[in-house]
């Protein structure tokens, strides 16, 4: 078995998909949030012991190629069924990450036949099957991607500029609380990580989030059998919305929730042992 993460290429009908994989065992698909790519589980991947983990870039995403046309949440899943089918990996775990959690969950109720089990994880807004809600709580989002829609290039419109720079501006000045020498280390491989996905991101990252919010995640979940682990990621600044964990065991047919308190990035960053912890226990229940 080895934990060397190695790189790439998938060959599909729309565009080649690059991937990051390592380890050996039964399959296990790491899906990215709308403003990462498959860099950002560099630190889980190794981890993740007795599994072929992979982790691709959507197209528009990381090293992939460019997204074309106006996709929705189908669409977006689509482009990982034409990986799995690529690589000939006829059915796999699944982990999604915010609006990865969505693609997981189409893929989880349309094509049940390729899903083992499947972690949906996320900050508490990620995580509200009402779509009414979970719109109303990313409010700030919302509104810059409807400022205007005047194009600036081939793919990309103001308001995918508007919420890119807006992004790069708070990871750049993001609040520091780690000493001068783990800023010089951790702090800037992370800044980097995190500065080179919205880069490599403009194209598609707007795409992403509009199929995002247009997609109704209460409703596929419902038709979810397989079994599955909600990690709900809990933070102060959402106190005020009701925890979702147990309202998505509810929901679906054969679910259990965890919390984490943690933002993502400090899970993903600083802590990916945790989250890694709690996806090899549900992975390896019987």
């Amino acid at each position: 078995m080895t934990s060397t993460i190695r790189h790439g290429y998938a060959d599909t009908p729309r565009g080649q998909l690059h991937y990051r994989v390592c380890g050996e065992g039964p399959p296990l698909l790491l899906l990215h949030s709308t403003n990462l790519s498959s860099r950002a589980y560099l630190r889980l991947m190794p981890l993740l012991r007795g599994y072929t983990v992979y982790a691709p870039d959507l197209l528009g995403f990381g090293y992939s190629d460019p997204l074309q046309g106006v996709p929705d949440m189908n669409a977006f899943a689509q482009m990982v069924i034409d990986f799995m089918d690529a690589l000939s990996i006829k059915r796999a775990h699944v982990f999604g990450l915010h609006a990865g959690n969505k693609i997981g969950a189409m893929l989880a109720s349309t094509w049940p036949q390729r899903v083992e089990r499947y972690i949906i994880a996320g900050m508490t807004h990620s995580l509200i099957s009402d779509q009414g809600k979970r719109l109303a709580s990313v409010p700030d989002y919302a509104h810059k991607l409807r400022e205007t829609q005047k194009v600036v290039e081939p793919g990309l419109d103001l308001r995918d500029w508007a919420l890119l720079f807006d992004k790069l501006s708070r990871i750049w000045w993001r609040p520091k609380t780690i000493n001068r020498e783990q800023v010089a280390d951790a702090g800037l491989r992370e800044l980097e990580d995190e500065v080179l996905d919205l880069l490599h991101g403009r194209q598609g990252y707007g795409a992403f989030y509009r199929a995002s919010w247009a997609f109704d995640i209460g409703a596929a979940l419902k038709r979810v059998a397989a079994p599955s682990l909600v990690i709900e990621l809990v933070i102060k600044r959402e106190a005020h919305l009701a925890r979702q964990g147990p309202v998505l065991e509810k929901l679906m047919a054969d679910c259990r929730s965890v919390i984490i308190e943690m933002s993502d990035n400090d899970l993903l960053y600083r802590h990916p042992e945790l989250l890694a912890g709690h996806m090899s226990e549900f992975l390896s229940a019987r």
